[in-house]
């Protein structure tokens, strides 16, 4: 949706966004390990997330109000 609104304005897309988040000053603060819970779908478990590891966005997710 921000690629379409970007693009209908004249301007360019995102692009791949990771280089971007982890460059940034203070960009790891802005992130929150997943550290419980699971993704269950399609009659499965689905996957549980643990400390350090997740396979949902990649085991972080973003505290959105950090990053401006």
């Amino acid at each position: 949706m921000l690629n379409d609104y970007l693009i209908s304005e004249g301007k360019d897309p995102l692009g791949f966004l990771n280089p971007w988040l982890f460059s940034t000053e203070g960009g790891m603060s802005s992130l929150s390990d997943i550290t419980s819970g699971s993704n269950p779908g399609c009659d499965t478990d689905g996957f549980t997330a643990i400390p350090g590891w997740g396979p949902v966005l990649p085991c972080l997710t973003h505290l959105f109000f950090d990053l401006g």
